[in-house]
């Protein structure tokens, strides 16, 4: 289901604090967030702000360099 607002994700480790990434498909339970420069490490929490609610997601797995899938 496509969003109209695209919520920031902030990595909650192995990046400085406020680290942002942009979630760029969603499809399902399945997130991709994109990052510039370090990833997330897998198994690493990565917490989202959508509409004053927080939901946390997983990292899965390393698509490339710069996008993870949740």
């Amino acid at each position: 289901m496509p969003t109209t607002t695209k919520p920031k994700t902030t990595a909650n480790k192995n990046l400085p604090a406020g680290r942002k990434g942009t979630i760029i498909q969603i499809v399902g339970v399945v997130v991709d967030v994109e990052f510039e420069g370090h990833l997330p490490t897998i198994y690493n929490a990565l917490s989202v702000d959508l509409h004053g609610q927080s939901l946390i997601l997983e990292v899965a797995q390393h698509l490339s360099q710069r996008i993870v899938r949740a």
